[in-house]
Order: structure tokens, then C-alpha cells, then sequence
């Protein structure tokens, strides 16, 4: 469970929109996967001043002495809005100061309690994830925003692979205002499991069917490692009581609402306009070479070296 360079380019992009504010919650301690130079320069690119370097302190499983920066101080540093940082955990290993299993019912006493929780990769570890993500919605507050960073492929260690459809039909299902799902896709291999570069592309439900797809093919050309990012923000209409998506593909048989064409007008925004800054490219390496993930145009390329 980890902040790696990837989420953190997206926390501090959605901070610049909205900044974080009020009481936050991280679901699991995170080891923060970045060395400090390049926190540093991160931070900088978003004229923030930067964490304070602090080595061998975190309780992290992960923790290394390459990696000098605590998670709860990141946050602090990110924002000055953040007025308290709890942290959720099955056990109190790794110093969680909430203790309970998301693989059962929230208690009622988190209903509605944080402005913004972050999910450092911990749902694609349960038994009970769709669980977990009814608990996390049901913590937001009334305007809350939920940024997550889950395995969207077959991985050693990960009990499940939570794909973008997942992500994005829940939280469209349940009127969230703002839903905003990636894919990173690893196409190399990096220094080591924690560092690497990645090709970014945005997700939308809306795609060309085509009769002929072809799956294997599909699945043989989308080798490398896949992560999922999203960002979710609660609004006036969303949901009190869960509403469970169907799967995109049986929408139409089962006569249901599309939850796509819902009459949202801020619920899909344009997600390709990340800022520029937080892409290398490297025209030498990938100049001509955007396959798009699963062959199919529910993914929209946005950069290289993300």
C-alpha cells in the first residue's frame, strides 16, 4: 500500500482544481514511493513548499531508507486546508488510529465523516471490495472526494483486479458529480516494483461496438501491468443508499437506465487535460506507439511517462 510518483501527479493535480480541505481519511498507511528529489520537484511544479525529509520514522512495511517522506506529512504539506488525517486500518500494525475490517459494514459513527479519503491500493487486497467501496461512499461527506490507486491486472499479492468499468459504473450509478477513471499501463520494467514509468489513458463507457472483437488478441496485445486511478467527487444527487451497477454489456437487455447518458452535466468532465507538466515525453521511445489498452476506444491516450 503506497503513495507511488503516479498518484501522488494526481493528487497534486486535483488539489490545483479544488484543494484538499477538512477531515481526511487514508485507508491504510502509505509508503510514499518517490525519493525526496523528486517530491521536491513535484511540489515545486505546484508551488508548494515541500515536506519535511524524514527518514527511518514511518512504520510502513515498505519503508526503506531510499524514501524519506511520512505519508500523514505529505498531506499537511499538500494542503493547509486539512484540518485532521485519520487513518483506517484492519489492525493497528502499521499505527492506524481507526480500527475495522471494509470487507464488513462501516460503523454508523464514519457515515458522512470525511471531505476527502485516499485508497493507497488496499481494494484490490480484499475479499470484499465492492464492500469496501460502499464504505467508502458512504464516509464522504455530502461534497467529499475519493482518490484511488488499485492493480487492474493478474498481480502477484493483489487478491482482485479492479478494472476502470468498476470503478466508473459504481460511481456513475450513484450520481457522484464528478467521475474522473485512468488507466496506467507499465509497459517497461522499472528500477524496481515500486518505480516506474507508465503510458496514461482516460476511460469513458462510451466506445464503438464492433462485432468482429476479437479478445484474445486483445488481451495478447495489452501485455505489461495495469493500474487503476480515479477521482470521485459526491454532489447533490448522489446516491444515500447504494445503488449496485450492471455490467456495461447487459445494460440494454436488462432494460435499465444507461448510467452513461444519465443527465449529469458535471458528472463527466474533459479528464484528458491533465497538466502538461506531470508527462515526460519521450518521442524517441513511444512516437507511434499508443496501442490503446484492450484495443478498444474506451480509452483515450493522454501521455507518455506519467
Amino acid at each position: 500500500m503506497g503513495i507511488n510518483i503516479q498518484a501522488l501527479k494526481l493528487i497534486l493535480h486535483e488539489n490545483s482544481l479544488i484543494p484538499l480541505y477538512g477531515k481526511i481519511l487514508l485507508i491504510g498507511r502509505s509508503t510514499v514511493t518517490i525519493d525526496y528529489a523528486t517530491v521536491k520537484m513535484l511540489f515545486r511544479q505546484f508551488t508548494l513548499k515541500p515536506p519535511i525529509e524524514i527518514r527511518n520514522r514511518s512504520v510502513t512495511k515498505h519503508q526503506n531508507s531510499i524514501y524519506g517522506v511520512d505519508d500523514r506529512a505529505l498531506f499537511s504539506a499538500i494542503s493547509s486546508k486539512i484540518t485532521e488525517i485519520d487513518v483506517l486500518d484492519v489492525s493497528n500494525y502499521e499505527g492506524a488510529n481507526i480500527i475495522f475490517d471494509l470487507n464488513t459494514s462501516a460503523p454508523a459513527t464514519l457515515r458522512g465523516k470525511y471531505d476527502f479519503i485516499y485508497d493507497s491500493s488496499v481494494l484490490d487486497n480484499l475479499f470484499n471490495p465492492a464492500q469496501a467501496l460502499v464504505n467508502i461512499s458512504n464516509m464522504l461527506s455530502g461534497k467529499g472526494r475519493y482518490i484511488g490507486l488499485n492493480v487492474a491486472s493478474f498481480y502477484p499479492g493483489a487478491m482482485v483486479s479492479c478494472h476502470p468499468e468498476w470503478f466508473y459504473s459504481f460511481f456513475a450509478a450513484n450520481s457522484y458529480r464528478d467521475v474522473k477513471v485512468y488507466l496506467a499501463w507499465q509497459r517497461e520494467q522499472g528500477p524496481n516494483r515500486f518505480e516506474y514509468r507508465t503510458q496514461l489513458f482516460s476511460y469513458n463507457p462510451r466506445f464503438t461496438p464492433n462485432p468482429h472483437y476479437d479478445h484474445f488478441s486483445a488481451v495478447r496485445a495489452s501485455s505489461g501491468l495495469f493500474h487503476t486511478l480515479i477521482v470521485a467527487e459526491k454532489g447533490a444527487f448522489s446516491s444515500v443508499d447504494p445503488i449496485y451497477p450492471i455490467n456495461l454489456q447487459y445494460l440494454e437487455q436488462c432494460a435499465a437506465d444507461r448510467w452513461d447518458n444519465r443527465e449529469l452535466p458535471d458528472s463527466i468532465r474533459d479528464i484528458s487535460s491533465l497538466d502538461e507538466r506531470l508527462f515526460i515525453q519521450d518521442q524517441e521511445r513511444f512516437d507511434g506507439d499508443h496501442v490503446l489498452p484492450h484495443l478498444t476506444d474506451h480509452y483515450k491516450f493522454i501521455g507518455d511517462g506519467f
